[in-house]
């Protein structure tokens, strides 16, 4: 028993270094972080009150539809943060667009679809204007690209560089808000197409730095946690989303927001 004591002593040095030079190594490791990801929902913030899907009866013109555009950033970034631009698909369950989907120049509802960054008010995701009201706009709304039952939303936010905000990497923040009037839903001048099921997909959000920002601008394309990217219209029954591959997004429109 002696021996074997002694054997024991001897070892127990080794092993306190050993276990130091452990909690040394730990010391220097990062903390994990959670991934980047994209959120949708109506109504709210994904990651709070807000809902994956849309039920409107189609039985008035007065009705504001929000849909909210959210992430959360691959990483902090400093006070260089000028905007946020979010791509949305809309995948329709019929084989062609509807006319009450043709929001687009010339279409059954031009003009019904409008943009807005104003979180200021509060809410279940984080504002990145830190209380400023953004200004923001649908930048385009094109019709057919990827097949005749699907359409493009690009809508695009932005500040001034003067209030330039930083973003923590650890926050979900509302990127912008898609508001879906209802008009010509209902009665005479009604367009068709209200009551079929669609899916909407965020397909990708690009936050904007000022120029020169290390790294650049970064698209994210990851969804957040359980495919909370999509959302539904009526149910969705029959609107495939994974038929929306994830694409890149081109620039332009917060720059001439001030113009």
């Amino acid at each position: 028993m002696v021996a074997c004591f002694e054997g024991r002593s001897r070892l127990a040095p080794a092993l306190s270094a050993w276990l130091g030079l452990i909690v040394a190594a730990l010391s220097l490791v990062t903390p994990v972080r959670a991934a980047e990801g994209l959120y949708l929902a109506w109504d709210d913030c994904r990651s709070g009150s807000g809902v994956p899907n849309k039920a409107f009866a189609c039985d008035a013109n007065d009705v504001v539809l929000d849909l909210f555009c959210a992430f959360q950033p691959p990483a902090d970034f400093g006070v260089d943060v000028v905007g946020i631009e979010a791509v949305v698909d809309v995948q329709h369950s019929l084989p062609q667009l509807p006319d009450w989907w043709q929001m687009g120049f010339a279409g059954c509802r031009q003009g019904e679809l409008l943009a807005n960054a104003d979180f200021s008010a509060g809410g279940d995701c984080l504002d990145p204007w830190g209380g400023i009201a953004g200004a923001a706009e649908i930048q385009n709304y094109t019709v057919g690209t990827l097949s005749p039952s699907h359409a493009r939303i690009v809508a695009v936010a932005g500040v001034l560089a003067k209030n330039a905000v930083a973003l923590d990497g650890d926050g979900i923040y509302y990127g912008v808000r898609i508001r879906f009037r209802s008009g010509h839903s209902a009665g005479t001048g009604s367009c068709s197409g209200c009551l079929a099921p669609a899916c909407l997909v965020l397909n990708g959000i690009t936050i904007r730095r000022l120029a020169g920002s290390p790294g650049g601008d970064p698209l994210m394309v990851t969804p957040g946690f359980s495919q909370s990217n999509w959302v539904t219209w009526r149910g969705g029954a029959g609107a495939d989303c994974m038929l929306v591959p994830t694409r890149a997004v081109t620039w332009g429109a917060v720059k001439t927001l001030y113009r």
